[in-house]
């Protein structure tokens, strides 16, 4: 029989004269409908357990691998642990209503809870505090305390260490941020009283005496407890008492919340004596790691050995770590900046959920990485410089071809064109292709003869300071068409006119002042057409504090970013015209 026929007829045809050259059966009839049902019941059969068999084998190989469980034991295999549920923080001030109220040794004690309501989906959600906080007063004689919530409840778990080691310790419940977990074991043999055990992280905190515990995600999806053998990390005595507390979250859905509600009194006062000010609203919430991430994070991560040296095992650290509020990230070396500042490392993070990183955030993120990369280099993280792109499209269309009218051809035009940009420009490093473009709109209906395509590319310039000479410096990273720069256009003592332009195509730039009768042109900056940068050199924006369009045309259709940038779709503009 031949066995490359998988499907499901090739396998009935290969029954059929399989059967066939048997002379005991040379008389058969195979249409005769009760063996021909036979046959399809047989051939059905094995094509069933060979489509399992390729199911089975896929699951051996992280990389083919479709379930869950098994993608992440094969990660686990490489020493990566996916990143687990993450709770919403944020950062509130209590103050009391009244002013001339001394708080002096009052505190707010820890797990003090507060509520919060997400006005977009309506639902609330608990945050409570994590360490107890003092109030303080400041040089005006108010006093306040900034205290650090964070969402959830506190859940705990306790298991007991059987004779033989044969116990397995689940946590019952999946949406677990390990962050905030605590592990206490009751030693009944030495009578050792819940001593504190702490998480596993790196090789430096194993020893053969050392109390740790670990932890992983399990076949079930559940969270595992583990502990160690006596080698590597300290093994519990028989009948050991294990005591587990844990934060369960709701993740990204607490997110971007700005209203909260005392609902604890504090000490002797109520709670309805405190106001409430929010200083940073609700963040970095996240749910646990996807397969596909999974897939490409867990081989990076086992080559990087848990340190950060070059620019891909900052970024695949950051990944397990932070996965849940990262959307992108890109790091490169100072001595890449148009300005090298060697020594330095730049990471950019596009979160999920916000255009930038909170100051927070940013320095949760240096933190965690002071013992992971070398210490002669400087750690910055940067904020995205996003690049507006507008878009000018002249469609020909044969209205008689197609049975959808003119309003409906724009709203598919705009559509497809957001879905490109989201599929082609939402990560670092990205690039919108013309060929691409035109094809996909080309071919969104049979009545679009031929499409043009035009495109402005936008910065924004905010003076700093009035009345200050200042440079100011924009990548645009694309090729700049001669002739297409423009910033401004604001007024001047309240008659002038102005605006910047390279009106000479010959990379210089020039501030064109005019009242109407009188024009002046005085050189102001250059521009650099093949590399796509503009410098303004050293003026004084004079009683202008509104931010300035800065804009020009790429010479090459094709959009290419580099390093912190993000190519952001502003405007589309479509002109549709009978051909």
């Amino acid at each position: 029989m031949d066995s490359t026929k998988a499907t499901f007829e090739g396998i009935r045809k290969n029954i059929i004269e399989y059967l066939s050259a048997n002379p005991t059966f040379k008389d058969y009839n195979f249409t005769a409908p009760a063996i021909s049902t036979l046959i399809d019941a047989l051939a059905y059969t094995s094509h069933y357990l060979m489509r399992y068999a390729n199911f089975s084998l896929n699951e051996c190989f992280l990389d083919s691998a479709q379930m869950r469980n098994s993608v992440v034991s094969h990660a686990k295999e490489l020493g990566y642990v996916p990143h687990q549920w993450s709770a919403a923080k944020a950062k509130i001030r209590i103050k009391p209503k009244d002013s001339s109220v001394s708080l002096s040794g009052v505190k707010v004690p820890q797990n003090t809870i507060f509520t919060a309501t997400n006005y977009e989906s309506m639902k609330s959600y608990t945050f409570r505090t994590i360490n107890q906080h003092s109030f303080e007063c400041d040089e005006k004689g108010n006093w306040f305390a900034d205290v650090e919530v964070v969402e959830g409840s506190f859940v705990t778990e306790k298991f007991k260490q059987d004779e033989y080691y044969t116990t397995r310790y689940f946590l019952i419940n999946e949406n677990v941020d390990t962050d905030y977990m605590t592990v206490h074991v009751s030693d009944s043999v030495t009578g050792k009283d819940g001593e504190q055990y702490f998480n596993a992280k790196d090789a430096e905190t194993l020893g053969n005496g050392e109390a740790l515990y670990y932890i992983y995600e399990a076949y079930n999806g559940k969270i595992e407890v583990c502990f160690g053998d006596g080698k590597l990390s300290r093994q519990l005595e028989p009948y050991s008492e294990i005591k587990v507390k844990y934060l369960v979250t709701n993740g990204s859905a607490a997110n971007n919340i700005k209203s909260f509600v005392l609902s604890e009194n504090i000490s002797t006062y109520l709670a309805s004596d405190f106001l409430l000010e929010v200083l940073v609203p609700s963040e970095s919430g996240g749910e646990r790691e996807g397969i596909e991430s999974i897939r490409f994070n867990a081989p990076k991560f086992f080559q990087a050995q848990d340190r950060a040296v070059t620019a891909a095992d900052y970024n695949v650290l950051l990944l397990n770590k932070f996965g849940s509020i990262i959307d992108s990230v890109v790091t490169w070396g100072g001595e890449d900046e148009v300005i090298p500042q060697y020594g330095s490392v730049f990471i950019c993070i596009r979160p999920k959920s916000t255009e930038t990183l909170s100051p927070t955030q940013k320095d949760s993120i240096i933190h965690y990485l002071e013992n992971k990369n070398l210490p002669c280099v400087d750690v910055q993280v940067v904020d995205p410089s996003y690049i507006d792109v507008d878009i000018f499209l002249t469609v020909d269309w044969n209205k008689y071809k197609t049975s959808r009218n003119k309003n409906e051809l724009l709203a598919l035009i705009q559509k497809k064109t957001e879905e490109l940009f989201k599929m082609y420009t939402t990560s670092f490093k990205s690039k919108f292709k013309y060929s691409k473009y035109l094809t996909e709109i080309s071919a969104l209906d049979d009545s679009i003869d031929s499409v043009l395509i035009d495109y402005v590319l936008r910065q924004y310039l905010v003076p700093e300071k009035v009345n200050m000479k200042l440079d100011y410096f924009f990548e645009f990273h694309n090729e700049i068409k001669r002739g297409s720069v423009f910033i401004g256009e604001w007024v001047e003592n309240s008659s002038w006119k102005c605006s910047i332009r390279d009106i000479n195509e010959d990379g210089k730039l020039f501030l064109i002042k005019t009242d109407g009768v009188i024009t002046t042109n005085t050189e102001i900056g250059k521009v650099d057409y093949q590399n796509g940068t503009i410098s303004v050199e050293g003026y004084s924006f004079s009683g202008v504090l509104k931010q300035l369009s800065v804009e020009c045309k790429p010479e090459i259709d094709n959009l290419n970013v580099v390093r912190r940038h993000l190519l952001r779709l502003d405007n589309l503009s479509i002109i549709i015209q009978e051909s």
